[in-house]
């Protein structure tokens, strides 16, 4: 590959080589093999299917790859080290995750959300509590407060209220 020079002196390929290097330092940090935080980010992408996309040349691919390593990253801190373990924890996403169980596909950051709520909501499926679902988003789980209903003249009254204690 050649350096792409953006007339400052500074070629891309030593970015990239930056980053590389911050990966691997990253990486080895949590104890991981080379070719183990491999397997760990192609098993982030195949869950995502995002396997055929990553190896592809383009921008969006670099993209892809470079978040599925910092979800490998954040993963492998919460255990999740080896690729069975990240497939279990996708499979967990379709039984446990109001989303997954609509078929939808977590984005890396709901996956790393995900890995960390999974334990509580496994002792949670144990005592039947909340059916599993642990997300702030599920429909299910939010109740819209009471709609407060005013006459015309209290609206007044409070509209009068508030332009007293505007400072203008």
């Amino acid at each position: 590959m050649t350096p792409i020079d953006f007339g400052n002196g500074m070629p891309r390929q030593r970015y990239a080589k930056q980053r590389i290097d911050g990966i691997v330092a990253r990486y080895k940090a949590l104890g991981l093999s080379s070719p183990e935080f491999n397997t760990l980010v192609d098993t982030v992408l195949a869950g995502m299917n995002k396997l055929d996309i990553a190896d592809l040349d383009t921008t969006q691919a670099n993209r892809e790859h470079a978040s599925a390593q910092e979800c490998a990253l954040a993963l492998a801190k919460k255990d999740y080290r080896t690729a069975e373990k990240v497939k279990r924890l996708f499979e967990s996403w379709y039984e446990y995750d109001w989303r997954g169980q609509k078929g939808e596909l977590p984005t890396y950051e709901l996956l790393i959300d995900h890995a960390a709520a999974l334990p509580r909501l496994v002792e949670a499926a144990r005592n039947g509590a909340n059916n599993g679902n642990h997300t702030r988003n599920n429909p299910t789980d939010y109740q819209r407060p009471a709609a407060a209903t005013f006459t015309q003249a209290e609206w007044r009254e409070y509209a009068a209220q508030k332009r007293e204690e505007l400072p203008f």
